[in-house]
């Protein structure tokens, strides 16, 4: 649906209609959240509509984690990247993430060619995983209480947030 076009915020009264979870429609429906940065505006737009159809495909995997999807934590790091450089740690997450969100939405081949193309060996989840997952779960949280604070969860009473970009996390982690 999102795919043909369907507002998020449609798609998320639908979601509430089907008695969906209300923290998963908050999550769902929640702004994006950027590192604050001035380049936060240089995030490309199929990234952003790439966060909803993967908050989207999460939801409807009943037992999913409590994590920002890998969309979501790419676009995370991607502003701080640009501000100066981040940390080992923090830059195997961003090439992991980019890893798998580049080739699922057609912008190189496959996976393999990520890796190829920026000239590097393939980082395991495995070895990013003690990271990778607080900075997902903080993500996750922080998108959750954005969707809260904007009314999400009771579309008919929800009052009206025109947010499309990215916003700013309120606590930024340490990524230098």
């Amino acid at each position: 649906m999102l795919e043909m076009g369907l507002d998020k915020s449609v798609a998320a009264c639908l979601l509430e209609m089907g008695e969906v979870n209300t923290q998963k429609i908050r999550y769902f429906a929640a702004p994006i959240i950027a590192y604050p940065s001035p380049w936060q505006d240089t995030i490309p737009q199929w990234l952003l509509k790439a966060i909803y159809q993967e908050r989207l495909e999460a939801l409807a995997i009943d037992n999913s984690p409590q994590l920002a999807t890998p969309a979501e934590v790419l676009t995370y790091l991607y502003p701080a990247s640009l501000i100066t450089p981040i940390g080992r740690d923090y830059t195997d997450i961003y090439l992991w993430s980019g890893s798998q969100v580049f080739p699922k939405y057609g912008k190189v081949a496959d996976e393999q060619s990520f890796w190829q193309l920026i000239g590097s060996q393939p980082i395991q989840y495995r070895s990013i995983q003690h990271c990778y997952e607080p900075l997902a779960s903080w993500l996750y949280q922080k998108a959750v209480q954005a969707g809260k604070q904007q009314g999400w969860g009771n579309c008919s009473k929800r009052q009206k947030h025109k947010t499309e970009e990215p916003v700013a996390a309120s606590a930024q982690l340490s990524l230098f």
